[in-house]
């Protein structure tokens, strides 16, 4: 048997990892994962994860805290900006991170325009406000994957 916490954190994984726009494929999403729960009870859930409906899929909320990693923060700046905050020292060799990532053939990130680095800060530009979205799902995916 599931518990609570841990269908809370694969709803978060399936979020992070997927583009879902719709409650009823993310109920497919579960189920497929051996978790049985109802719509409205999902529905619930979501509120108190305070996951959002934004340009038509669903999302953490725009501030998230990510654990064992340099990265400290990513704040979203629509229609096509991002703000990833970083421990001191580390924006340069994140930014580079992806900027090579978004080079791989076929790559999640390829629709990153560029970033610019500081010391501790990284301002990221997506060409559209939609392919904003599915940056900053990969970004969380892949950096909570690596660091973990």
């Amino acid at each position: 048997m599931i518990d609570i916490k841990q269908v809370d954190e694969l709803i978060v994984d399936l979020i992070k990892s997927k583009s879902v726009s719709k409650q009823s494929d993310l109920l497919v999403l579960l189920h497929n994962n051996k978790v049985k729960i109802t719509q409205p009870n999902l529905s619930r859930r979501m509120e108190r994860l305070q996951i959002k409906k934004e340009m038509g899929y669903y999302v953490l909320p725009a501030k998230v805290e990510l654990k064992n990693t340099q990265i400290k923060s990513i704040d979203l700046a629509p229609p096509n900006l991002m703000v990833i905050h970083t421990l001191s020292g580390f924006a340069g060799s994140i930014a580079a991170q992806i900027d090579q990532i978004k080079k791989e053939k076929n790559s999640k990130l390829s629709s990153v325009l560029g970033t610019i680095a500081g010391d501790d800060t990284i301002l990221l530009i997506a060409k559209n406000a939609k392919k904003l979205q599915e940056i900053h799902k990969q970004i969380i995916y892949f950096f909570s994957q690596i660091n973990a």
